[in-house]
C-alpha cells in the first residue's frame, strides 16, 4: 500500500511522472468538494525583527466541530492557493504555508512533517481561531522533519522543504520570538519501508533511509535550540486491504489500524528524547479507537478522508488535544 499523498519528485525541478494518474483522480473528486473552505488570502513571510510580544489574553474557546456537511471523500483541509490548488491538495514547493495572516510581532505556532502532520491542520486552525497567534505550516507529501545538514536549496524538493523548516523555526527563534513546533508524520510506513526495504519502490527507500537519519537529528537540534516541540504519534489508518469499502464507515481492528503500535511508540519516544520531559506526544487515536477497535465512524462523524488521512471534521473533534499548543505561547 502507498500512502503518499501528491509526493515531490526526488528531483529538485520536476514532480514525479507516477502522480500524473493520481491527480487526475482527484481532480474527479475536488470538482465535488465543499468542505474546509477556511483557508484565508495570507501574505508573504516578513523579514523584519518583531519590535513587541502581544500582551492580549485568550478571548475566547471555539467551539466543537458540527456533523460534517459534505462527503468524507471531500472533507479535507483546504490551503491557501499560494501554498496547493485544490487538484494538488498538499504544497508540491519547499517553503512556508501561511494558514493565516502573519503578524510578525505575534507568537508563532508551526507545523512540520509529511502528510499525517497535514492532515492536523483543521485541529490547529480551530485552536488558533481569533488568538493572535501566527499558524505556519511546512508540509509535503512523504517529507518527514529532518536535519540534512544542507544549505539552503540544496537537495531533493523534500530536503530542501526540511532545510528551510528548520532553518526557519532557529531563526524565529533567535530574534527570540514566542515559538511553538508541532512535529507529525507517518512514522509507521517510514518503519515499515526500513523493515522490508524489497517491498517498496526506490523513492520510499531513499526516503525512509533519509528519515532513519535524519528525523532523530532534527529532535536533536530543536533540542539544542531549546525549541518547545510537541510530537504527534502515530495515527490511526485504514489497513490494506481494506476491511469495507469507502468511506470505510466499519469498525476496524486496533492492531490492524495501528499496525506494530508499541513498536512505532517505542521509535517515536525514543528519537524525541532529547526533547525532554516538556515535550507532550499527542496521540490522536483516543477520539477514533477504543482498547480493541478504530471506528470508520463516531458519533456520526467519518473518520477518513482516504485509507490514510482523516477527514478535516474528525481532525477538529481532536481540539482537547491540541488547544494547550496554542496556550502555551500565549502571553
Amino acid at each position: 500500500m502507498s500512502h503518499r499523498l501528491n509526493r515531490p519528485s526526488r528531483r529538485p525541478a520536476i514532480v514525479a511522472v507516477a502522480l500524473a494518474a493520481a491527480v487526475l483522480v482527484v481532480l474527479a473528486v475536488v470538482l465535488l468538494s465543499g468542505g474546509d473552505d477556511d483557508a484565508p488570502e495570507v501574505t508573504s513571510d516578513p523579514t523584519s525583527t518583531p519590535t513587541s510580544a502581544p500582551t492580549s489574553t485568550p478571548t475566547s474557546t471555539p467551539s466543537e466541530p458540527p456533523p460534517p456537511a459534505v462527503p468524507p471523500e471531500t472533507d479535507y483541509p483546504r490551503l491557501p492557493t499560494e501554498c496547493a490548488t485544490r487538484e494538488e491538495l498538499i504544497p508540491q514547493e519547499p517553503g512556508a504555508c501561511f494558514l493565516n495572516e502573519f503578524v510578525e510581532e505575534r507568537p508563532t505556532v508551526v507545523l512540520w512533517g509529511d502528510s499525517h502532520a497535514w492532515q492536523h491542520i483543521p485541529v490547529l486552525r480551530l485552536a488558533v481561531g481569533e488568538e493572535k497567534v501566527n499558524l505556519v505550516g511546512f508540509v509535503m507529501g512523504s517529507c518527514p522533519p529532518m536535519d540534512l545538514d544542507l544549505p539552503l536549496g540544496e537537495g531533493t524538493k523534500c530536503e530542501q522543504n526540511a532545510t528551510e523548516a528548520l532553518d526557519y523555526i532557529l531563526r524565529l527563534d533567535r530574534e527570540g520570538r514566542p515559538l511553538k513546533v508541532v512535529a507529525g508524520a507517518y512514522w509507521r510506513f517510514y518503519l515499515d519501508v526500513l523493515a522490508s526495504p524489497g517491498d517498496y519502490d526506490d523513492y520510499d527507500n531513499q526516503q525512509a533511509d533519509l528519515f532513519d537519519e535524519f528525523t532523530p537529528a532534527a529532535f536533536r537540534a530543536l533540542a539544542r535550540a531549546g525549541v518547545d516541540t510537541d510530537v504527534i504519534a502515530q495515527t490511526a489508518t485504514v489497513p490494506d486491504p481494506a476491511p469495507c469499502a469507502a468511506p470505510y464507515v466499519c469498525k476496524l481492528p486496533r492492531a490492524d489500524a495501528l499496525r506494530e503500535e508499541a513498536a512505532t511508540d517505542a521509535w517515536v519516544r525514543d528519537a524525541m528524547r532529547p526533547l525532554g520531559d516538556g515535550a507532550r506526544y499527542l496521540d490522536p487515536n483516543v477520539e477514533i479507537c477504543d482498547d480493541s477497535w478504530c471506528y470508520g465512524r463516531r458519533d456520526g462523524i467519518y473518520t477518513f478522508f482516504d485509507q490514510q488521512h482523516l477527514t478535516a471534521t474528525r481532525s477538529r473533534t481532536l481540539l482537547p488535544l491540541f488547544a494547550e499548543i496554542v496556550a502555551d505561547v500565549l502571553p
